[in-house]
């Protein structure tokens, strides 16, 4: 008898279960956005997102939670935290003259009385142009805040299964998440509404492929929580920060 057979057998199972556990990892793994796999991919048939709380719990900006409300309790509202981050010569106080912050404090408005912006300047990264931001009834919407990756688009696609699942705190959250957030022009933000990346990108160049890895981190971000990414969006991404490497 060949004893050599037996031993031959064990090294041909090892070998078979090691292919097993290599498909699985391949197929479990994590895709160019840092999520996984499974969850950006898009419904095979329509290439979108399928929720199924999206008949009976049709988009609202309330179910967001209130808009800019103050979630990391700084005591000062969202709006004013990325006016802050973004803007320059930036003016704490309706008094004549730049106020600094520490002169501005106690002078804001009441959603964030110590470091309400009033003014400022914004180097818009969708346009490329410079806009001078007052606050105000009339010039306020000049400058306007805008989600990297639409309210809307979040709700289409992951969004609302996470209402239906009861986990809404987690819309509150990515409403008010400063790396998806960024102050700009009010013309471009209005003018992008809530398109995906793949039918609407800055009019600055410059700015495109910036653009483009906000969208790759955000979504690498959320993926746990549940958001996914139409193909379109996908492709436009990959195809994006391809030319950004080769130009480089």
């Amino acid at each position: 008898m060949n004893k050599s057979h037996p031993r031959r057998l064990v090294v041909l199972a090892l070998l078979v279960l090691a292919f097993v556990i290599v498909g699985l990892n391949h197929y479990s793994g994590r895709d160019s956005f840092g999520g996984h796999a499974s969850s950006l991919h898009p419904t095979p048939t329509t290439g979108k997102q399928q929720s199924p709380a999206t008949s009976d719990q049709p988009y609202r900006r309330a179910l967001f939670g209130e808009a800019w409300a103050d979630v990391d309790h700084n005591g000062c509202d969202t709006r004013n935290d990325i006016l802050r981050r973004d803007l320059t010569d930036t003016d704490y106080s309706t008094k004549p003259g730049r106020q600094s912050i520490r002169e501005g404090y106690g002078q804001g408005v009441s959603s964030c009385p110590n470091a309400t912006v009033y003014s400022g300047i914004l180097h818009d990264p969708y346009s490329g142009t410079t806009i001078r931001f007052q606050r105000g009834e009339s010039t306020s919407a000049k400058v306007q805040i805008d989600h990297i990756i639409p309210l809307h688009y979040f709700y289409v696609h992951g969004g609302a299964d996470l209402v239906n699942r009861g986990k809404s705190s987690i819309l509150e959250t990515f409403a008010n998440d400063p790396d998806n957030l960024i102050a700009v022009s009010g013309v471009a933000n209005k003018a992008k509404g809530s398109r995906g990346i793949a039918a609407w990108k800055p009019n600055n160049a410059a700015y495109q492929c910036s653009y483009a890895q906000h969208w790759a981190d955000v979504a690498r971000k959320y993926a746990p929580q549940g958001l996914s990414i139409a193909a379109k969006d996908r492709d436009a991404i990959s195809a994006l920060l391809a030319t950004c490497r080769s130009a480089h």
